[in-house]
This record gives structure tokens, sequence and C-alpha cells, in this order.
């Protein structure tokens, strides 16, 4: 009976790896482009020329994702589906690798739990297989619990290390780390306090010297804006108790963990992401390799049917939210539509000249630059900003986007959405008086929004 239990186990796992596999090709390829992607491919392109992010232009994450992208992708054609393929591998390894954790942990069924709750939720899937940190961030953070669940100092420091750089790529996971590090105090602590610091410095050693201000306003404080509203807590509140319901359910134990602190960090981990002022529900999904391993290590040596059921009842509601929240293309393939047109943006504007656009991932699959501020996008229009903050934070106010537009310009790509409406449609007066060819999609990108694209070459109208 042990042996038929043991092969269907190994079953479940080969099934769910292959179900994540094969889902997570097709969220690859036809995952609704995300404004996102396109300035952390162009923070990318700016360190591969040598810039430093924050002190030489705005970004709002930590370093470590842009910095490997840079090392490993050149900037140009096909970057966007080449890194949401590198995505895809990390977010693989992730996931087999929590479930090695989980193995090591409470043995072969803890690591079928581990596996069907990180590898079967199409919220985690659909989010970390884009050019985001997601995927790296869980593939760093799985291998350092890998690592901790060892019993010998070297190997739980090199726990503790990587789980640092994983915070290096997402901010939220430092609370999680100094949980876990507290936590080990008895038993491994001068080896997680020496991982963890290397850890972080090795992620952030790039930006010493930078003024600490300007670190704070581009790690924090832009998160926190003015502090958002009671009730979109209320609804995010309501929409993780559906994602990570299992998780929750799952943890309420006091049975001993052979990660000290693994469930505490799981939890402040997901309760971190309801600071900022911009909610996003898809957040807590680069804590799915805690929250994985942590239920997995409750539930691994004590499944019955009991226990299976309710698992099920509680991953079909997180799938269920999943799907809600999941994003994909329509009619329309969002990827092929950015390749094509970054494409037939270089073949009509000059390599040496900036466009005027907050559409980061068309830019950089042209090859262009964009006009300084824009290097976060949408986020980087800062009207209500002091100037002197302006040119400190790198950001751009009216005052900017004239200079730009009176500047040396390469073209202009302008959507519904820019701006306020007053200057966008003086840019779009502008840009018209200024180039040739006028090319107009009706519906682009994420928001499926009107773009507007103008290029110096000739006089044609071009509408579709």
């Amino acid at each position: 009976m042990h042996v038929n239990r043991q092969q269907t186990v190994k079953r479940v796992i080969f099934a769910s790896l292959m179900v994540h596999i094969g889902l997570g090709v097709w969220f690859v390829e036809r995952g609704l482009i995300n404004g996102d992607e396109g300035w952390y491919l162009y923070a990318a392109r700016q360190i591969a020329d040598g810039l430093e992010p924050y002190r030489d232009f705005a970004f709002f994450q930590m370093p470590v994702y842009p910095r490997l992208l840079s090392g490993l992708i050149e900037m140009g054609p096909g970057s966007v589906i080449t890194a949401r393929w590198l995505s895809w591998l990390m977010l693989l390894l992730a996931t087999c690798t929590t479930g090695l954790a989980a193995a090591r942990v409470r043995g072969l069924s803890a690591a079928m739990i581990a596996i069907v709750c990180v590898g079967l939720n199409p919220l985690v899937m659909g989010t970390a297989v884009l050019v985001k940190p997601y995927a790296v961030a869980m593939f760093l953070s799985a291998s350092g619990l890998l690592l901790m669940a060892a019993t010998d100092r070297i190997r739980v420091g090199m726990g503790f290390c990587l789980f640092g750089l994983a915070a290096g790529s997402r901010l939220s996971l430092l609370l999680p780390l100094v949980i876990l590090m507290l936590s080990h105090r008895r038993s491994y602590g001068i080896a997680a306090v020496i991982g963890s610091l290397m850890g972080v410095g090795i992620a952030v050693y790039p930006s010493l010297g930078t003024p600490w201000p300007m670190l704070w306003e581009n790690w924090v404080g832009y998160h926190l804006g003015d502090g958002g509203g009671v009730m979109p807590r209320v609804s995010w509140i309501a929409w993780q108790l559906g994602l990570c319901g299992f998780f929750f359910v799952g943890t309420l134990s006091t049975q001993k963990e052979r990660i000290p602190g693994l469930r505490l960090a799981a939890w402040v981990g997901v309760i971190v992401h309801v600071v900022p002022s911009s909610l996003h529900v898809e957040h807590t999904v680069v804590m799915m390799p805690l929250m994985g391993l942590a239920v997995a290590e409750r539930w691994g040596e004590a499944l019955s049917l009991r226990v299976l059921g309710l698992g099920a009842v509680l991953l079909s509601l997180s799938v269920g939210v999943g799907l809600h929240w999941l994003h994909l293309d329509r009619d329309t393939r969002t990827v092929e539509q950015t390749m094509v047109l970054g494409r037939w943006v270089a073949e009509r504007s000059a390599p040496n000249l900036p466009l005027l656009t907050t559409q980061l991932a068309i830019a950089v699959e042209a090859d262009r630059s964009v006009c300084s501020g824009f290097e976060m996008s949408a986020f980087g229009w800062a009207p209500e900003m002091d100037t002197m903050d302006v040119s400190t934070f790198h950001r751009l106010d009216e005052a900017g986007l004239k200079r730009c537009m009176d500047g040396p310009l390469g073209g202009a790509l302008i959507t519904e959405r820019d701006f306020d409406a007053v200057n966008r449609n003086q840019v779009l007066s502008a840009a018209a008086e200024r180039f040739g060819i006028h090319r107009t999609v009706q519906v682009y990108g994420q928001f499926s929004e009107r773009l507007d694209i103008f290029v110096p070459d000739g006089r044609l109208l071009w509408t579709e």
C-alpha cells in the first residue's frame, strides 16, 4: 500500500509539472503586454550603457533584476519575448526548487503539495512569466529556503545569502528575511546574519554612494504616495483571503518547523503588501515559495481524505481568484504587436535621437532611447512635483516636457492616457506639425488604448 501511494504521489508531481510547463509556455506567448515590462527592459538597457539606477535615472524597484537582464539579454528587437522566456525558465526552476525544499523538510508528499500550490495557480504563472522580477525573486528565495533546510552552517549561510539577493530583486522579501534571520538566532544565528548581509550587500553594492533621500524615494517613498484609502484595502484583503486561503488555513499549527520562522515570515510577507498606496493582488505571488513550503511542511506527513478535501476546496478558490486577475490577449497578440511597432519605428527614425513616449517596450524593441524623465514610463510624469525634486529624482514636469518637444527628437508615440488632456493635446498638435508620418493604432497594449505615432519621414497618413 505504501509503495502504491508513493507511485501515485510521483505521478501527481510529474503531471503537475507537465501542466505547469505547458501553461507557462502559453502565458509567455499570450500574456497581455504589461506596461511595467517596458521600464524593466529600459532600465536594463540603461545599465548596459553604463548608467546607474537612482543616480542617473529613476527606477522604483530594487536593482538586481535589471542588472541580471542587462547581463543576459542584448536590448533591442526581440527583447520582450526573450526576457519572458527567461522568466519562464526561472519560474520552472523556482517551482522545482520549492518542491525539493519541501521533500527535504517532510518527504515526497510534501513535495507534491508544494508543487501543486506553487506550480498550478494561474495568477502565479501568468504574473511570473512577464518581464518582471517575480520569477527571479521566487527562484532565489526558493533556493535559499532549500539551503536553510540543511543542517550545517555553511549551507544555511548560503541560503540566507540567496534570500538576501531575492530581497534585492523584490524589497517586500526583506521583512521575511529579517524574521527568518531572527528565528535562527539560537541555532545558526551567526551564519544567518553573515549570509543575509552578504546577499543584501551584493544586491545594493553598486548603489553605495547614492544619496539616501534618492534611494528612499525610489525604493519606498514613491510607493507610499498619499497612503491610499480604506475601502481598496478591504477589497484587497478579501481577494487575498481567496488567493492565499490555502496557506492561512494550512499554517494554523504549533508543529515545530524545520526552518524556524517560516510560517511567520510568510504571513508577514503577505501582510506587508497592504502598505503601499497602490494595491495589486498579484504582488503577493512573490511569497508563493514561502507559502507553498509552509503548507507542505504542515501537511506533508499528515495527508488524509479530510485534508485532501479541504485542500482541494481552498486551492480551487485560489485558482478561481487567480483566473479573475489573469490578463491574457484577446483578439490581438500584444507582444507581437509591440515587436512589429518597434520594427516600424526603427525603420523610420534616427537611431541617435530619443523618442517622446511612455511606451518603453516599443522604444526598446526599436532600440531607441526616450526623453529623460520617462525612464519609468508614465510614472515619470510628475507635474505636481517641486522643480528641484523633479531634477533630483529624474522625473518630468510641464517644463521638462516642453524642453523635450523643442529639442532633438526622433519621433513621438502618444496614447490617450498620457499626461493630462491639455498637455496631451499640445503634444499631439506639436508632433503633427513637426513630423511627416502619422500612424494611428486604435487598440494597443495593456489598456487597449489608441496610440498615435509620429515619425519624420515624408507625408503619409496611416490608420488601422
